[in-house]
Order: C-alpha cells, then structure tokens, then sequence
C-alpha cells in the first residue's frame, strides 16, 4: 500500500510517499514555502494560503503520477488561521502560529490574550487561531463574506477534494484554543463570553475529508506535532520525542490528561492525550547564530554560503574541562512571557571563542526544555529520548548534547520527514 502524506511548514512543504507495509520512503520532496505578505498591521505575520494549497496539490499530482497513491494524509503548522467562503474558498491570508496581534492592548490595560483568558479561564496565547479571531473581530478586519475558519491543512484537504465546508481534527482544534479537549468540541459558553459565533468554527471529525478527482481518498488534516510524533516513535510509553525545527517542541504521550505546569495537554490522535513544551525559538537560535558569523566574515571581506558544518567542527574541537557559556536561547521569548529575551552568562577571556558560543547555544536549546522533559518523569519512567527536525538529525555535536543534557540514549527517528511520514501514516490508518 502506497500512502502520499504532505506537511505544510511554515518554511517548507514536503511531500512523502510511503511504501506502508515496507515502511519505506519511496520518495521525499521538499520546497520553499517562500509564500509570505506583508501588511500595513506589524503585528500580523501572513501567508498566501491559496498558492500554498495549490503548490501543496501539485506536490501531492506528482507524488500520485509516480507510485500511485491508495490515500492521502495532510498536516501543518498548527494555530494559525484563514477563512473561507461558502463556496469553500479562501477570503484572507493565513494568520500564522508567529501572529502578535493577542500581544497587543486590548481593555482594562490588559492585552487580547490576557483579556480573553480572564473571561473564559482557558489560557491562551498570541498566534492561536481563536486569539487572532477574536483580535480581528474586535477590530472590524473581518471579511463580511467569511463563512468558517480552519488551519491551513484544513484548507488544503478541503481544496484537494473540492469541500466547500471544513472538517477539523480534534488535533488542529485544540490548537486554536477555547477548546474543551475532555468533550472533543470548542467551548460554545467560552465562545459566547468573548461574543464569538460557534458556527464559525469548523466541525470536529477523525474520517476523510473526500476524494480526489482522480478518486483517492484524503483524511483530515491532522496537527504537525502530532503527525510527527506517530511518524518518529516507535513506542510511546517508554520513548519521549524531541523536535528541533523553526522552533522547537518536546513531547511524550499519557493515557489521561496529566495536568502540569510546565507543559500543555494536547488531544492525541483518536485517542490519548500528548504532554507537550515548545520553545518559540528553537532551531532559530543556532540559525541565528550562523548568521552572527556571517556577518563577522562579511565585515573582514569575506562570504561563505554555510557555516554549519565549520560550526559544529568548532564546537567538537573545544578541550574537555574550562569554563562553558550559560546560554538563554529564549531569543524570541516564551508564549507566556513574549517580552522576554535571551542572555549569555560567565563570560571571561578563556571562553569567549566561537566554540564556546556554539556549544553554548547548543546547550541552551536543550536546557529550555528540560523543565518540562523533568515533569514528564513525575508520570514514568522513559528509557530513550528519540530526536527529529534537521536541527538535530544533521547536527551530530547537537545529538552528543542531548545525551548528555538528558542522560538518555538518543536514536534519531526513522524517517527524515517525520510529520509528512506520519500523516501518510494516518491516512493508511496506523494510529
């Protein structure tokens, strides 16, 4: 069985096709997704939801002219929203999960989120769909002729068999907010307290969305940290998944909804629940810092396309012992605290070297979110940390960090396109 699975990122779009019963990557496909708009509000982070729907199917043509294809998953980056019409077309951007519209201020010298988490006592965050719906309501940017709102792996299902009306995975639900994930419905009295209209938001369903033209069927569309976690572990009670992407995510899976306060719960698949801890920075912080020594090169006449691998080269040649960095990688804040910034500690004369500032950052993208790895082990024991993204998969000095950070065996997850994979997974109806 050949199964086509597609991740819409914020930065790329893949495309898989999956040989199921040999688990087998017949082929990946990765493009830019260079289809960003710029607006007259700042705060707005926005992408041309219909090209990317449209290079996302001509993706999956492709896919499906070469190996076939008997279903075809979908997932995304999650939070973010457009609208549709009746006709089931799109009438705004994307509003992406990088959205800071809840950041600004709203009333009672509060802003949108915390205004909105007061009222309905759900905690929120800037880049949530339901945050950036209700700011654009209030703010009378809503299209008159919006008839539902949905993510954009909503979107793309719907424009791969033709729905007019989205169906929305209890996966990318809750990642809009305002979502009851213990009745698996958004919360029409939460709903009714901001004065938001529950027949905006799509239906909850788990079954396809249609079929092609071409007559194949396509699964709704699935969140991209879940698709990713189904796509790189093996098994989730004693395994814990890292992700180092754009930004960066660990998570583990719970039978129940353990409740904790350093990580959020999020609906699982058709059944359970993942503990889940993101930092908004993740893998930008070391792509941020190869810009930093471009930068350097560019000032004394000199360029380089890609310093990655001289990088990590410098971080594996530091001596074992001295005085590392303390590195805060949270260069892009927290969702609960956005104003925060990074910082760099215990500078002096013997480590103020670019391997002490790589190994640093290295160090500090795992350290933020090893909090929440901790209060995981207050559910059970893991007994291997598993690792997927780029970030990490082509970073070996980065994975050595890991282990060592964690105090786990590390194995890197088995397909490199670990959330296209586990869409396609889904589709073929692995759970």
């Amino acid at each position: 069985m050949i199964s086509i699975g597609v991740d819409i990122g914020t930065t790329t779009i893949s495309g898989v096709a999956l040989d199921i019963g040999e688990k087998r990557v017949l082929r990946a496909v990765t493009i830019p997704n260079g289809f960003e708009i710029s607006g007259s509000n700042p705060l707005h982070r926005m992408q041309d939801g219909e090209r990317i729907a449209r290079q996302t199917a001509d993706l999956v043509g492709e896919l499906s002219r070469e190996y076939g294809g008997e279903c075809i998953g979908v997932t995304g980056q999650m939070h973010g929203i457009l609208y549709v019409n009746g006709q089931g077309k799109a009438v705004t951007p994307l509003y992406t999960w990088q959205d800071s519209c809840g950041e600004a201020q709203f009333q009672e010298n509060k802003t949108y989120c915390q205004w909105m988490e007061e009222k309905t006592g759900y905690l929120l965050a800037s880049g949530f769909g339901s945050v950036t719906h209700f700011y654009l309501q209030q703010t009378g940017a809503q299209k008159p002729e919006a008839a539902y709102l949905c993510t954009i792996g909503d979107y793309v299902a719907m424009r791969l068999t033709g729905a007019v009306q989205p169906v929305i995975h209890r996966s990318n639900g809750a990642s809009l907010g305002l979502y009851d994930f213990h009745r698996d419905s958004f919360d029409e009295k939460a709903l009714d307290a901001l004065g938001l209209d529950p027949g905006m938001f799509p239906e909850i369903g788990s079954c396809t969305m249609g079929e092609t033209a071409g007559g194949i069927p396509v699964a709704v569309a699935i969140g991209d940290n879940q698709a990713s976690f189904l796509g790189s572990v093996q098994d989730p009670r004693r395994q814990v998944l890292m992700n180092i992407g754009t930004g960066g995510q660990i998570s583990c899976w719970a039978k129940t909804a353990v409740p904790g306060d350093l990580y959020e719960i999020r609906p699982y698949l058709d059944d359970g629940f993942l503990l889940v801890a993101s930092s908004l920075c993740g893998g930008r912080a070391y792509a941020a810092l190869e810009g930093f020594f471009r930068q350097v090169l560019q000032m004394a006449g000199a360029s380089c396309e890609s310093l990655y691998a001289a990088m990590e080269q410098a971080a594996r040649a530091l001596p074992n012992g001295g005085s590392p960095l303390t590195v805060d990688t949270r260069f892009c804040g927290t969702r609960e605290h956005p104003e925060r910034r990074g910082s760099i500690q215990g500078i002096g004369l013997d480590n103020l070297t670019p391997g002490h500032f790589i190994d640093g950052v290295l160090r500090g993208m795992a350290g933020e979110l090893l909090p929440a790895y901790r209060a995981f082990c207050r559910t059970r024991t893991f007994s291997e940390l598993t690792a997927s993204g780029n970030g990490v998969r082509q970073n070996r000095y980065f994975q050595q960090v890991l282990q060592q950070e964690f105090g786990l065996p590390l194995t890197i997850a088995p397909f490199k396109e670990e959330a296209a994979c586990g869409a396609a997974l889904y589709a073929a109806g692995i759970r």
